[in-house]
């Protein structure tokens, strides 16, 4: 029993390290705004911790222990590293972008504390999802937000999605569409007070004998591009 414990705490203690690489020099006042804090785009070299950034934060909605989370983390580690890195490496730029949040804390360097993609898509279910709502041939997709959750609410997702509108100016792309888990209020809150606006679709009878949330459609158009 004294060696199953032995291993199960050295199993917690992998998983912990691995866990966030970005916080070595994170702040002990969780809650003050990062007075130094830009948006820029990605790149190679952020991958890894871009890839980390967002394993952390999705482990959060993973039910189980802190333990059955840890293995999953390690399970999905070198998978979302080795993503990410084709992503950064073979998409073309005026297809794909990726921006990060950091702050800038002096001679410590810079710190990680969001990210987000955003790539030019034509799917054509959501198009058609989005045509009572308006007229597109293609759209700006946002995915991948990831904030660390110490800096959560205090403006470092509005500034990422604010790059994004950005992009999608330069893309001559006004529509720009995310998905988002409908019993994330906090998520949903943050994008409509962004602008984004709730696409009402009709549930099918496979929704109600899945388990899993379903995802909301939400979209925002730019007036002016």
């Amino acid at each position: 029993d004294r060696h199953n414990q032995a291993n199960d705490a050295r199993m917690r203690g992998n998983a912990t390290r691995r866990r966030a690489p970005w916080r070595c020099c994170a702040t002990t006042e969780a809650s003050k705004r990062p007075s130094r804090l830009r948006t820029r785009m990605a790149n190679k070299r952020d991958a890894v911790a871009m890839a980390l950034l967002q394993l952390d934060a999705f482990a959060t909605h993973q039910k189980g222990s802190t333990w059955s989370r840890g293995i999953w983390m390690n399970q999905f580690r070198g998978e979302l590293i080795d993503s990410m890195q084709k992503k950064m490496k073979y998409n073309p730029q005026d297809r794909y972008v990726a921006y990060v949040a950091v702050e800038d804390r002096g001679k410590e360097g810079e710190v990680m504390l969001g990210t987000v993609e955003a790539s030019r898509m034509e799917k054509q279910d959501v198009l058609q999802q989005l045509a009572e709502h308006v007229e597109a041939q293609s759209y700006v997709y946002t995915s991948s937000m990831a904030v660390v959750e110490e800096f959560r609410r205090l403006g470092v997702a509005t500034q990422l999605l604010k790059a994004v509108e950005e992009t999608a100016a330069q893309w001559n792309e006004p529509l720009i569409c995310l998905h988002v888990e409908e019993v994330n209020e906090a998520a949903i809150g943050l994008y409509e007070s962004c602008g984004y606006k709730v696409v009402v679709q009709q549930r099918r009878w496979v929704d109600y004998l899945s388990s899993r949330p379903k995802n909301l459609l939400m979209y925002k158009h730019l007036e002016r591009i």
